[in-house]
C-alpha cells in the first residue's frame, strides 16, 4: 500500500485544472471530475490577532487598522477575536454590551450599536467579509448572550451567531471559568455563503460551482463535534471558524489538537482567532493570560499557519481544490453508515 504525502496530495490538486487520461482503475466520476476544468478563485482568509484593552474605543480602532492592513494584503475574509470590543471578563462584559439587530440588516441602516457600526464601514470601506469575533450582546430583558457578527462588503449584517456552548470548566491550577452565571446559550447552528465576487468553487460538490459556504463557532463551541458535523456535513460548510478568547491554561494542552481534529473528521478547513497576549506588566493578563496562536488547519490536518503570541495576522488561501482532493481520496462522506448513525440537527 502506497502512501500520499500531505504534499504530493495537495499538489495532486492542480492536476484538476487540467485534461487527464482515465484509466479503467478510475471511477468514471473522479475520472469526469478530473477531465473538468475547474475554476479555482481561493479565498484569502485573515486572522486578526489584536490586542484588546479595557477601553472600547481603543479596540474598535485597533480592529478597524487590523482589518485595513488585511485588506492591503489581500484577504477577502477577515476575522477577529471572541470579545474583541472589551476585555474576556465576565463580571465586566455588561458595561461593553450593546443591543444587536436581526441578521439581514442592510449596509445603508446603521443601528445602535457602536461596535457594529464601525465593522460595517471596515467592511464597505475595504470590500471585505468581516467576521467580527464576539461582543456580549444585550436583550431589551437585560439577558446577554456572547455574539459572532458577520458583516460583508456592503455592510450588510449576513449572520449571527450566538455562543451555543458556555465555557463552565474548573481545571486544577489552570482556570476556573463560569459563563452560564453571565450569558445565556444561544441555539442555532449558524453558516452563511461568502458574498458573490468573494467565493471559491462549492467544496460540497466536486465539479460544481457555487460559493463558498462557512460555518461560524465561538470558542468552547469547537469540543463539540456534532455542532461542526452539521455546520460541514448538514449545511455544506467548506470552512469552520471560531472566533476565541484561549488562555494558557488549556491552549497548549487541547487547541491545536482539537482544530486538527474538526478538520480531518469533517474534511474542512478550520480557523480560530484568538486575542493576542498582553505581556507580563499588562493587568488583564494577569486577570486571563491569553493565549494567542491563531491557526489556520486544512482539511488533511495540516497546520497551515500559526500566531504566537504577539499581535499578529495570519492568512491562508482556502481553495476548493484542496478540499475536493482530500475527499477523493478519502471518501468518508460515502463511507458513513447512515443506516447505523446519524447526525441531525433537532428542529425547535
Amino acid at each position: 500500500m502506497s502512501v500520499m504525502s500531505a504534499a504530493a496530495l495537495m499538489s495532486a490538486a492542480h492536476a484538476s485544472l487540467h485534461p487527464v487520461t482515465c484509466g479503467p482503475s478510475l471511477l468514471p466520476s473522479v475520472c469526469a471530475s478530473l477531465a473538468r476544468p475547474r475554476p479555482a478563485v481561493p479565498v484569502k482568509l485573515a486572522l486578526c490577532q489584536m490586542r484588546v484593552t479595557t477601553k472600547k474605543e481603543t479596540n474598535l480602532a485597533t480592529a478597524a487598522r487590523e482589518v485595513a492592513k488585511a485588506a492591503a494584503h489581500g484577504a477577502k475574509l477577515i476575522v477577529l477575536p471572541e470579545c474583541f470590543n472589551c476585555p474576556y471578563d465576565t463580571d465586566r462584559v455588561r458595561g461593553y454590551a450593546e443591543e444587536l439587530p436581526p441578521a439581514g440588516v442592510p449596509g445603508s441602516a446603521r443601528h445602535g450599536s457602536k461596535t457594529l457600526a464601525a465593522i460595517q464601514d471596515a467592511a464597505q470601506t475595504h470590500g471585505v467579509t468581516i467576521i467580527a469575533g464576539s461582543i456580549p450582546e444585550l436583550m431589551p430583558d437585560g439577558q446577554l448572550y456572547n455574539t459572532s457578527m458577520t458583516v460583508g462588503p456592503s455592510g450588510e449584517l449576513l449572520a449571527k451567531h450566538r455562543k451555543m456552548h458556555l465555557c463552565d470548566v474548573d481545571v486544577p491550577g489552570g482556570v476556573q471559568l463560569r459563563e452560564s452565571t453571565t450569558f445565556a446559550p444561544g441555539d442555532s447552528v449558524t453558516t452563511f455563503p461568502m458574498p458573490t465576487g468573494e467565493a471559491t468553487t462549492a467544496p460540497q460538490a466536486v465539479g460544481t460551482s457555487a460559493p463558498l459556504r462557512v460555518g461560524v463557532g465561538i470558542c468552547y463551541d469547537v469540543r463539540f463535534p456534532e455542532l461542526s458535523a452539521l455546520m460541514a456535513r448538514e449545511a455544506g460548510a467548506g470552512l469552520l471558524v471560531f472566533p476565541a478568547a484561549l488562555n494558557k491554561a488549556l491552549g497548549p494542552a487541547h487547541w491545536e489538537l482539537l482544530l486538527r481534529a474538526r478538520a480531518v473528521d469533517n474534511q474542512v478547513f478550520v480557523a480560530v482567532c484568538s486575542p493576542a497576549c498582553g505581556g507580563p506588566d499588562d493587568p488583564e493578563e494577569k486577570r486571563y493570560p491569553s493565549w494567542g496562536h491563531s491557526m489556520i488547519v486544512s482539511p488533511w490536518g495540516e497546520v497551515l499557519t500559526s500566531a504566537q503570541f504577539d499581535e499578529e495576522i495570519v492568512y491562508a488561501d482556502i481553495e476548493d481544490n484542496t478540499l475536493d482532493t482530500v475527499r477523493m481520496a478519502l471518501p468518508i462522506s460515502k463511507q458513513r453508515r447512515h443506516d447505523v448513525y446519524q447526525t441531525v440537527a433537532v428542529q425547535a
